[in-house]
């Protein structure tokens, strides 16, 4: 079965920074960054809509390109903020990808939130050939190449063509295996830390050459095996990287050929393999996992590229909150007990046209145990997100925990991450989720 990964897209999606403002009576202002994670990328625009309280969405005044703002009136602390990085399209169908953020004052006055931006980033194209130097006699047959914003494989010898930002000083990886590309069949790892990806270098007609040698042997470490919860039927883990300037392995899944890893596995633990030549603010990610049918729990940890065995604590207790199956669902018993709990996040799928992904401090809900998600369709580019009768909404429902304070976690940059989790070593999460589907009625 595929590994889905655990959702961080819950609080990923709208990585935070915490700056907070507060002008004396007037109020308190909030600020809202648009920054696209690829390749350490710049700003990015979207529709940004605020709400005081539990008052009406109404649109933020933007200051600057990718910036955004609105001020709280004296006293409020409880504030939402909703992010269409994809505008809908009104009377079509449900459509777009929002993420929103019901939190207070204390948890942060400024938000950075991912959006794509492809349109600034300085692309070009290069092709590099994975070749064995003539010296080297072990065994392998075949290449994985990553860059900043793309990865592909082939046999050795072959022409693999790549996007890359341009410029000097870009980071190229280069994984080669013996006879598939499972993660125990990886035999050489090489990364260059200052390619030379200007606009011109490397053409097709004209391929760079990286030579793999017998010294490009990686380092196995090992991955503790794991406790799950007694009544769990499966369990995984995977590892994957992501170097300072924005070079992802992914952390793997059951099909190798969609998410190279540099180790998989099982309860029962395993094996990674480690980058040569990493650097400060290159980073390991890996996942663990275990399941039973509609439930979920796991662990998702950042550390810092040391030789280190690797061990996970999963949460030992599932999330069994209730949904009421209405247009927009209403979860209760949000009453999940953990000296970590930061809050709860809701990921919603409807029709596979519009994701909406939602994040609720602890602080934000009080001492209440039910949520119901926002209504946004009254907010401008928000008018398509409502789902319609017969629309399938799909759900996650995540009790989320975190070993540091949420400041620090909403003050880090994002990782350029399909469920992007923030730059900040160290960092572990927990989850608890229930998933589930329904008809709109």
């Amino acid at each position: 079965m595929k590994r889905a990964a655990l959702g961080l897209v819950l609080l990923g999606a709208g990585l935070l920074w915490l700056s907070a403002c507060n002008p004396g009576g007037g109020g308190t202002q909030v600020t809202v960054e648009l920054v696209s994670p690829l390749a350490n990328g710049g700003p990015a625009t979207a529709t940004v809509v605020y709400q005081v309280g539990d008052g009406n969405w109404q649109l933020a005044t933007q200051t600057g390109y990718g910036k955004y703002a609105f001020t709280l009136p004296p006293g409020e602390k409880r504030y939402g903020v909703a992010v269409n990085c994809l505008p809908s399209i009104p009377l079509l169908t449900t459509v777009g990808w929002a993420f929103v953020y019901q939190l207070t004052t204390d948890d942060t006055t400024a938000l950075k939130v991912a959006c794509l931006n492809l349109s600034d980033l300085p692309l070009t194209p290069i092709t590099l050939k994975a070749k064995k130097d003539t010296g080297d006699t072990g065994s392998y047959d075949r290449a994985w190449i990553f860059t900043d914003i793309g990865n592909d494989y082939d046999w050795l010898n072959s022409n693999i063509r790549l996007g890359i930002t341009a410029g000097s000083g870009k980071d190229v990886l280069v994984v080669a295996y013996d006879g598939g590309y499972q993660p125990d069949k990886i035999r050489r790892i090489r990364f260059l830390r200052d390619f030379d990806a200007s606009p011109g270098n490397c053409p097709s007609a004209s391929p760079c050459q990286v030579v793999l040698k017998a010294s490009d042997a990686p380092s196995p470490l090992s991955v503790d095996s794991f406790d799950t919860p007694a009544d769990a039927t499966d369990s995984f883990f995977g590892v994957g990287f992501v170097s300072k300037k924005g070079l992802v392995v992914p952390h793997g899944s059951d099909d190798p050929l969609e998410n190279p890893a540099l180790g998989t596995g099982d309860a029962s633990g395993g094996q990674y393999f480690a980058i040569p030549n990493t650097q400060e603010g290159d980073l390991y990610y890996a996942e663990a996992s275990a399941e039973k049918a509609g439930y979920r729990v796991g662990q998702v940890k950042l550390f810092a590229p040391t030789t280190a065995n690797l061990s996970f604590e999963l949460p030992d207790a599932w999330f069994d909150p209730s949904v009421e199956e209405q247009a927009l669902p209403k979860f209760s018993r949000l009453n999940y007990h953990d000296p970590e709990l930061v809050g709860y996040a809701f990921q919603i799928k409807v029709s596979d046209s519009f994701y909406e992904l939602v994040t609720v401090s602890k602080g934000w809900l009080g001492s209440a145990t039910s949520y119901t998600l926002p209504d946004l369709s009254a907010a401008p580019d928000f008018r398509g997100t409502r789902p319609l009768e017969g629309d399938v909404v799909s759900w996650n429902a995540m009790a989320v925990m975190m070993n540091q304070d949420l400041g620090a976690f909403l003050a880090a940059d994002p990782l350029p991450l399909p469920n992007p989790v923030p730059r900040l070593p160290g960092l572990s999460i927990q989850l608890a989720s229930k998933l589930g589907s329904y008809t709109v009625p």
